[in-house]
C-alpha cells in the first residue's frame, strides 16, 4: 500500500489520485485529485509527496468535481511550461562570459540551476549571441541545442542542463516487463512504493527517458520509458533530422531597423523598434554586408538597414550568434544628398554627397585625414573639393563634390564608402 499527499499554502490533503509524468526533456506534469471544496488559483505553489519523494510545481488549473478538486500542476515554478509560460525581451550578448546568457534567462523567471548545469554553461563556446523575445522556454531551448544538449525540469524544480551520464539505477531490484512495442518497461504497483528512479538513469543497459508514477486507489504504478538503440532521448529516437533542422522562433526572419551608431571596424549598433529583438541598446556590433568583398560603408544614425541572422550547420534557417545587416536605404533627394556609385561610374561630372550607396564594378577608397578632410587615394582618377554646405568651425564637411573625366578605374583592394 501506498499514499500521497499534496501541500497547498497551509492545507494539506490526501491524493485519491496522482499521476507524475517526468520528461528528460521539458517540464514534469501533474495530475491530481483530492477531497476539497476550495479551489487552487492558477499561479499557487504545491508540493507533492509521493512514495517518499517531494515534487514541487505550481498550479496551471483546476476544476471542482463533485467533492474532489482536479488540479493540472506544472513542475517547478511554471515559467517553462506551456500552460503558465513567462515571456521575456530580447537580448544581446557580445564579448560575454559564457553562462551570462543562461544566467540571466533563469533569474529572469526566477528558476534555479543545479551546479553541474552552471558548470556546463561556463563551457559554451559562443562568442555573440542575440536572443530574441518570446516565450522563456523557446530561449532556453536555442540556448541548449547551440550547446549539444537538452534541458529538463527535475522534480525538485531546479533546471538542468548538462551531458547526460546514464549512472546505472542503485536502488531496490525491480521486476519489470519489458513492452518492446512501445519502448516502455512496466513495474507491478503492488511491489512498488518508492519514486527514486528518475529520467537519465540506466536500468539493465536501457537509457531511461522518462518516469511516469500513477497513484490509484492507494497502489503506486510505474511506468518507464527508454530510448531506443543508439540515442539518448526521445527527440533523438523519434524527431532527431527534423528538430535539428527547424529554425529556432524568430531568427528567419528579416528586421528593418535603424542605425543607431557605427564602430571604427565597421560594425552597426541597429534600433528595430521590436521588444521581441532588441536589447537595452538595440542590437550591437553587427556585422555590415555590401555583397562586395572588404567593402566598408559608413552609415549616418537613422540609416534604413536589414537585418538577418545567417544559416549555420546547427541552424540552417538562422543562427542566434550570426547576426548581419543589409544597407538598404536608396534615398536620392537632394536634403540627403546621396549618390549611387553607378553615377560616377559613368563619369558624371558634379556629383554632391554625404554618402555612397551601392557598388558597380569599380572600386573607391576615400579616408578622411585628421583634419577632417576627405582625401581620395592617389592611385584613383577622381578630384575631391569640398562644397559649399560646410560646418562652421569644424572642418568637416557636410557635402563633398565629386569630379571625374570619365569612368573610375582602379585596381584597389579595399573599397571605403563614406
Amino acid at each position: 500500500m501506498s499514499d500521497g499527499v499534496v501541500r497547498i499554502g497551509d492545507g494539506r490533503f490526501d491524493l485519491s489520485m496522482a499521476e507524475v509524468c517526468l520528461p528528460i526533456d521539458g517540464v514534469p506534469t501533474y495530475h491530481l485529485r483530492y477531497g476539497s471544496h476550495d479551489l487552487p488559483l492558477s499561479g499557487t505553489p504545491v508540493v507533492i509527496e509521493l512514495g517518499g519523494t517531494a515534487f514541487v510545481a505550481t498550479v496551471a488549473r483546476a476544476v471542482q468535481f463533485g467533492g474532489d478538486v482536479q488540479v493540472h500542476a506544472a513542475g517547478g515554478n511554471g515559467s517553462l511550461s506551456p500552460d503558465l509560460s513567462v515571456n521575456v525581451d530580447g537580448k544581446g550578448y557580445i564579448s560575454f562570459p559564457a553562462y551570462l546568457p543562461l544566467e540571466d534567462l533563469l533569474e529572469e523567471i526566477g528558476v534555479a540551476a543545479t551546479d553541474e548545469t552552471m558548470a556546463t554553461a561556463e563551457g559554451f563556446s559562443v562568442t555573440r549571441w542575440q536572443r530574441l523575445g518570446g516565450p522563456a522556454a523557446h530561449a532556453l531551448s536555442t540556448l541548449a541545442r547551440a550547446a549539444g544538449l537538452t534541458w529538463r525540469v527535475l522534480g525538485d524544480g531546479r533546471l538542468h542542463m548538462a551531458p547526460e551520464t546514464w549512472p546505472e539505477y542503485d536502488g531496490a531490484a525491480l521486476n519489470v516487463e519489458d513492452d518492446c512495442a512501445s519502448l516502455s518497461l512496466l513495474r507491478a504497483g503492488h511491489l512498488f512504493d518508492q519514486c527514486d528512479l528518475a529520467p537519465g538513469m540506466t536500468i539493465d543497459g536501457r537509457r531511461i527517458v522518462k518516469v511516469v508514477y500513477k497513484l490509484t486507489s492507494n497502489t503506486l504504478r510505474m511506468t518507464l520509458q527508454y530510448a531506443a538503440s543508439g540515442s539518448s532521448t526521445l527527440r533523438e529516437a523519434f524527431a532527431g533530422a527534423v528538430s535539428r533542422s527547424a529554425a529556432p522562433l524568430g531568427y528567419g526572419g528579416v528586421y528593418e531597423a535603424r542605425v543607431a551608431s557605427q564602430h571604427v571596424n565597421g560594425t552597426v549598433d541597429v534600433i528595430t523598434g521590436l521588444a521581441s529583438v532588441d536589447g537595452p541598446d538595440g542590437v550591437v556590433a553587427v556585422p555590415l554586408r555590401l555583397g562586395l568583398a572588404r567593402a566598408r560603408q559608413f552609415l549616418p544614425e537613422g540609416h534604413l538597414v536589414r537585418l538577418r541572422f545567417e544559416g549555420s550547420a546547427l541552424f540552417p534557417s538562422g543562427d542566434p550568434s550570426r547576426p548581419y545587416a543589409e544597407s538598404i536605404e536608396q534615398d536620392l533627394s537632394a536634403e540627403r544628398g546621396i549618390a549611387r556609385m553607378s553615377d560616377l561610374a559613368r563619369g558624371k561630372t558634379t556629383i554632391t554627397t554625404g554618402s555612397i550607396l551601392g557598388a558597380t564594378s569599380f572600386m573607391l577608397t576615400p579616408w578622411r585625414d585628421t583634419g577632417g578632410i576627405l582625401a581620395p587615394r592617389p592611385d584613383l582618377s577622381i578630384t575631391v573639393t569640398l562644397g559649399a554646405d560646410t560646418a562652421p568651425g569644424s572642418g568637416v564637411p557636410n557635402a563633398q563634390t565629386f569630379e571625374t573625366d570619365g569612368p573610375i578605374v582602379t585596381a584597389s583592394e579595399e573599397v571605403f564608402l563614406v
